[in-house]
Protein backbone atom coordinates (compact mmCIF):
# COMPACT_ATOMS: atom_id res chain seq x y z
CA UNK A 1 0.00 0.00 0.00
CA UNK A 2 0.82 3.42 -0.47
CA UNK A 3 0.98 6.83 1.64
CA UNK A 4 -1.86 7.55 -0.37
CA UNK A 5 -3.94 4.51 0.36
CA UNK A 6 -3.35 4.99 3.54
CA UNK A 7 -4.13 9.05 3.91
CA UNK A 8 -7.69 8.05 2.32
CA UNK A 9 -9.24 6.17 5.47
CA UNK A 10 -7.13 8.64 7.55
CA UNK A 11 -8.75 11.85 6.09
CA UNK A 12 -12.28 9.53 5.85
CA UNK A 13 -15.09 11.89 7.05
CA UNK A 14 -16.55 11.03 9.30
CA UNK A 15 -13.71 9.21 10.26
CA UNK A 16 -14.20 4.92 10.70
CA UNK A 17 -11.35 3.00 12.80
CA UNK A 18 -9.66 0.35 11.10
CA UNK A 19 -7.11 -1.93 10.84
CA UNK A 20 -3.76 -2.60 9.31
CA UNK A 21 -2.73 -5.79 8.38
CA UNK A 22 0.60 -6.53 7.97
CA UNK A 23 2.56 -9.13 5.90
CA UNK A 24 3.72 -11.37 9.48
CA UNK A 25 -0.55 -11.41 10.20
CA UNK A 26 0.14 -8.22 12.96
CA UNK A 27 -2.74 -6.38 13.40
CA UNK A 28 -2.92 -2.82 14.35
CA UNK A 29 -6.45 -1.00 15.05
CA UNK A 30 -6.62 2.39 14.28
CA UNK A 31 -9.64 3.97 16.29
CA UNK A 32 -8.68 8.22 16.40
CA UNK A 33 -6.89 9.93 13.50
CA UNK A 34 -4.17 12.06 15.25
CA UNK A 35 -2.82 8.72 16.18
CA UNK A 36 -1.35 7.40 13.56
CA UNK A 37 1.26 9.63 10.92
CA UNK A 38 2.06 9.06 7.73
CA UNK A 39 5.32 8.87 5.92
CA UNK A 40 6.42 7.98 2.42
CA UNK A 41 7.99 4.40 3.54
CA UNK A 42 6.88 4.46 7.27
CA UNK A 43 3.62 4.05 9.67
CA UNK A 44 3.81 5.85 13.01
CA UNK A 45 1.06 4.20 15.48
CA UNK A 46 0.70 5.71 18.85
CA UNK A 47 -1.09 2.60 21.01
CA UNK A 48 -3.54 3.66 23.47
CA UNK A 49 -6.71 2.34 24.92
CA UNK A 50 -9.06 1.32 22.30
CA UNK A 51 -11.90 3.35 24.06
CA UNK A 52 -10.24 6.34 25.32
CA UNK A 53 -12.46 9.15 24.75
CA UNK A 54 -9.01 11.38 24.51
CA UNK A 55 -6.25 9.26 23.21
CA UNK A 56 -3.01 9.66 24.64
CA UNK A 57 -0.16 7.10 22.96
CA UNK A 58 1.18 4.55 25.69
CA UNK A 59 3.95 3.60 23.11
CA UNK A 60 4.48 3.62 19.51
CA UNK A 61 4.92 1.03 16.53
CA UNK A 62 6.88 1.84 13.34
CA UNK A 63 5.71 -0.18 10.60
CA UNK A 64 7.14 -0.07 7.14
CA UNK A 65 4.48 0.82 4.45
CA UNK A 66 6.36 -2.12 1.68
CA UNK A 67 4.75 -4.97 4.63
CA UNK A 68 1.32 -3.27 4.81
CA UNK A 69 -1.31 -6.11 3.18
CA UNK A 70 -4.69 -4.42 3.60
CA UNK A 71 -6.42 -1.97 5.24
CA UNK A 72 -9.96 -3.37 6.85
CA UNK A 73 -12.85 -1.43 8.30
CA UNK A 74 -12.34 -1.92 12.29
CA UNK A 75 -16.08 -3.96 12.10
CA UNK A 76 -15.05 -6.80 9.65
CA UNK A 77 -11.48 -7.11 11.99
CA UNK A 78 -13.87 -7.66 14.80
CA UNK A 79 -16.11 -9.96 13.48
CA UNK A 80 -13.31 -11.98 11.71
CA UNK A 81 -12.11 -12.66 15.84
Amino acid sequence: MTATDIKTFVKKVPFEPFTVVMSNNERYDVHHPEMLLVGYTMLALGLSKPRDPDPIADQFVWLSLDHVLKIEPLGLSAQSK
